[in-house]
């Protein structure tokens, strides 16, 4: 994971996930584990921006396959850029080899 930069990227497009997607508690393990999960068994071209639309608005930017790059929180009024909390937990485990593993296994 790479910090902050943020905005810098040229993608391809958009993937954002919030509470009406039907998920867990994205703050969760459990929650961003299924992100992560679903994110897997997808592959695409470039690099995607990918938003968790919730608590500071997280984004960063990844390849199918890759790690997270320059995630920080987008929420106007943010108390920090920076992600912390369940954002660093998340990005954490994108970034796990064994999380790479799986999204390479997994398509």
């Amino acid at each position: 994971m790479t910090g902050g930069r943020g905005g810098r990227h040229t993608r391809r497009f958009d993937i954002s996930f919030d509470q009406s997607n039907n998920l867990p508690d994205l703050t969760t393990p459990e929650g961003y584990g299924r992100i992560i999960e679903v994110l897997g068994r997808h592959r695409w071209q470039g690099e995607a921006q990918i938003e968790l639309a919730y608590d500071d608005h997280l984004i960063f930017w990844s390849t199918d396959r890759g790690t997270a790059q320059d995630a920080y929180f987008a929420l106007h009024g943010a108390k920090s850029r920076e992600p912390n909390g369940w954002a660093l937990d998340f990005l954490r485990a994108w970034d796990a080899s064994d999380t790479l593993e799986f999204r390479t296994r997994n398509h």
